[in-house]
């Protein structure tokens, strides 16, 4: 049951009917049983995998709340992260480590048998266990507080919008929410839902899945031999809409959960802020991708292994284990580890630059301060002082305006009082100025994106040799087309949500431009849902 799917409206609609019709007893209950039917409609194996692992984070943070001693808090802490890693550890990368194994005595000219386990894995575990493991670290630092109810827990650990691909909710967030006190649904808090809601199937339906469909067979060619390879232009046109494909895919399901969330009156954080349109930066970008990931393996991968003392290359060593271990997480495949690792080296160049430019920033501002108190020394001292160009046009607008920059004035009395004028609010820039920004950092995600949708480390090099050698040949029409639509699409949804966020939580009616909008995305996911329901990149992870 995909949120793409027409079995989901359905649920949906069903569960928030039922949730505003009980009381909050009821509505708890109702959010409990129709998670788990929402979990088995996938595999009704591994609800008890996903009873379990929400039972022992219950007792753990018990446990940890409840006890004083530091070496009984550290045991259960300690037991808590190695059965949530192992569980993890067995059902996606059990085969993954045997098949390095074997790969790896082969090289080495021992033979060895060859067998593995056929193991499903369970869909969103990745997402489940990180946050158990959040709730109990959070409890274990006493920065959250343990829950006494159960079955609010349960619900916390399986409520089913957030349940296969997040986004990944803190306990000390999610689980007041879950009292379900509100007597009636907030029609501010419905509309934000439904438009949430229309944009991300947007998002999936008419971009993502639309671009799927173009791209899969242009990146197969790096694999498959029978598929003929495109063109140098068709071949970067397609990278260029892959990204945008991966990005919208994984927004437009952040975007139904946290409208799916807001229709039963309950609040998910951000998950996506506009990476690719907005970022400043390779760095910016990955504080705006994927939100909640990042910020998990910042407070509980980065800061247990950062140092305050610790030379600056230490800081870049541990954030290439943190992207490696992200690259490990998406995906069980040595793919995803140099993803991880060429994520993580572009982020340390970049960082390294700006340590750099900021260290020579730093020190002409010290010697500008030096400089500074050597002028008050002397002005104390009764000799004359020279102005530097800012301060001189301060003290005497006219001469200034004059050009007299370098004037020495001891002599003409009190300095000129300048009362301060209220600073107006500043201009953005205008989107040209930020373009070459906003192309470096989509272009630099854009090979990122081409290296993981080849499948394989081979497969990913060919595929950089081919991008890296011009050569001459027309482009398809139909796939420039679809990249030039997909990214009008991404900037109009991106604006129209950084609109949303400024004016949450107050009334925003609608206007006629907006529904003309709405009637369009509806148009356009009915033309692009012609097709088989696609699944959701992530929930792959």
């Amino acid at each position: 049951m995909t949120f793409n799917s027409f079995q989901y409206a359905l649920l949906l609609l069903f569960v928030v009917a039922a949730f505003w019709a009980l009381r909050p007893p009821g509505r708890r209950w109702l959010l409990l049983v129709s998670s788990y039917v929402f979990y088995a409609s996938w595999d009704v194996r591994f609800t008890a995998l996903l009873f379990v692992s929400t039972t022992v984070a219950f007792l753990a943070g018990g446990v940890l709340s409840r006890s004083d001693d530091d070496r009984t808090r550290k045991r259960v802490l300690a037991a808590t992260v190695v059965f949530n890693v192992g569980l993890l550890g067995f059902f996606k990368y059990f085969n993954f480590f045997i098949d390095s194994t074997e790969a790896l005595l082969d090289r080495l000219g021992t033979t060895t048998p060859t067998w593995a386990l056929q193991i499903a894995l369970p869909v969103g575990i990745s997402f489940f266990t990180f946050q158990m493991l959040s709730y109990v670290v959070d409890v274990y630092r006493r920065e959250a507080d343990a829950t006494d109810s159960y079955l609010t827990f349960l619900i916390f650990g399986s409520f089913f919008p957030h349940l296969l691909a997040g986004p990944i909710c803190r306990a000390r967030r999610l689980i007041p929410q879950l009292g379900c006190t509100k007597r009636a649904p907030d029609p501010t808090q419905v509309a934000e839902g439904l438009e949430l809601i229309l944009i991300g199937l947007f998002q999936k339906v008419a971009v993502g899945d639309a671009l799927n469909q173009a791209t899969g067979p242009i990146f197969a060619s790096f694999t498959d031999p029978a598929v003929a390879r495109p063109s140098w232009a068709t071949l970067w046109a397609a990278t260029l809409a892959s990204v945008i494909q991966f990005v919208l895919d994984f927004a437009g399901y952040s975007n139904i959960a946290r409208g799916s969330a807001k229709l039963l009156g309950i609040e998910l954080p951000y998950n996506f802020r506009q990476p690719l349109t907005r970022s400043k930066d390779f760095q910016d970008f990955w504080r705006r991708e994927h939100m909640t990931l990042m910020a998990w393996f910042r407070d509980y991968v980065y800061r247990p292994l950062h140092r305050r003392d610790a030379s600056p290359w230490y800081d870049h060593g541990v954030l290439l284990v943190l992207f490696a271990l992200s690259g490990l997480w998406h995906g069980a495949a040595w793919v995803w580890v140099t993803w991880g690792l060429l994520v993580g080296s572009v982020l340390v160049i970049e960082l390294e630059v700006k340590r750099r430019r900021h260290a020579r920033t730093r020190a002409a501002r010290k010697a500008e301060r030096a400089a500074q108190r050597e002028e008050e020394r002397r002005a104390a001292a009764g000799g004359p002082v020279r102005l530097e160009p800012d301060a001189a046009a301060l003290d005497d607008p006219d001469a200034a305006l004059l050009g007299e920059a370098d004037h020495v004035a001891p002599e003409a009395g009190p300095p000129l009082v300048v009362r301060a004028r209220p600073r107006a609010r500043p201009k953005a820039d205008p989107w040209w100025r930020s373009l070459p920004v906003h192309t470096y950092v989509f272009v630099l995600i854009a090979l990122q994106v081409a290296w993981i949708r080849t499948g394989a480390i081979g497969s990913g090099l060919e595929l950089y040799g081919a991008l890296f050698t011009p050569s001459a040949g027309g482009i398809d029409v139909d796939m420039a087309f679809l990249f030039l639509y997909a990214l009008v699409a991404m900037v109009l949804t991106d604006n129209r949500q950084v609109q949303m966020e400024r004016v949450e939580g107050t009334p925003d009616p609608v206007t006629l431009p907006r529904a003309v909008g709405f009637g369009v995305m509806v148009v356009l996911i009915v033309v692009f849902s012609g097709a088989p329901p696609q699944p959701f990149v992530y929930f792959q992870f």
